[in-house]
């Protein structure tokens, strides 16, 4: 029997240590070994798109996702790059609770509809003279969306359509993230 060497033993345990890793899902805790992306975190808004996403979908170029508040990871709000707050473009991201969804989708004038092919459940909503709003519920996930494309028409058209795209991306997102380990 030929005996191995200490340098193929190593490997060997290497291979093995990996493997035992990726089976207890350390791909969540090390997220390098899983992917070369950032995981989307849905406690963090600012995780779940990213600049380039909200660039494209509102055709400029934009800034990376900020805290309007440091310390609340739940909100996250993208500027049109290079402009005075007034007049850019934005788009805001809220991660909410599941009775925040629930309480706005109850029956009133500023309930816009329910949307088809985001997540469990969507809807629009619109308060008066007020960008609209996509509420989303993916899974466990809760969170709203809401675009200004134009800085001189905060209530414009498209912006339902852009708010879809950018909450279809975060579905996508949340839905593609490693499954946390059982605890």
């Amino acid at each position: 029997m030929k005996r191995k060497s200490m340098k193929n033993r190593r490997i060997e345990a290497m291979a093995k240590a990996l493997a035992a890793l990726a089976a207890c899902g350390a791909a969540t805790l090390f997220p390098v070994l899983g992917s070369a992306t950032p995981t989307a975190d849905p406690q963090d808004a600012c995780t779940l798109l990213t600049a380039a996403e909200v660039s494209a979908a509102l055709g400029v170029k934009m800034d990376a996702g900020k805290r309007p508040v440091e310390s609340d990871p739940t909100l996250c709000n993208w500027r049109e790059h290079g402009k005075p707050e007034g007049p850019a473009r934005n788009v805001m991201v809220t991660v909410i609770q599941g009775g925040s969804f629930d309480k706005e989708k109850q029956p009133s004038r500023n309930v816009k509809g329910t949307v088809s092919g985001v997540g469990d459940e969507a809807y629009f909503f619109q308060p008066t003279r007020m960008p609209i709003i996509l509420f989303v519920n993916a899974g466990t996930v809760y969170f709203k969306v809401m675009a200004r494309s134009s800085a001189t028409d905060p209530a414009a058209e498209q912006n339902g359509t852009i708010d879809k795209t950018l909450a279809t991306a975060i579905v996508k997102k949340l839905q593609s993230r490693p499954a946390k380990p059982a605890s």
